[in-house]
């Protein structure tokens, strides 16, 4: 199977958490790599707020 650099980076990323699991390194090797991000919305019209998080091991420079 062709991954791009991205896609390869998730698939090592999840190996490597499967593999730890339950291991002394499981905690600290997962906060290292891993980020959050956050969508936050607002409704104008209608009194609704939503959040949502999502983690990531990418890296996205603006």
């Amino acid at each position: 199977m062709q991954h791009d650099v991205q896609e390869l980076n998730s698939v090592l990323c999840e190996k490597f958490e499967d593999k730890i699991k339950g291991t002394l390194l499981e905690g600290p090797i997962q906060q290292l790599l891993e980020g959050h991000h956050m969508n936050y919305t607002v409704c104008i019209n209608v009194d609704c707020k939503s959040t949502r998080t999502k983690s990531f091991y990418e890296y996205h420079p603006k």
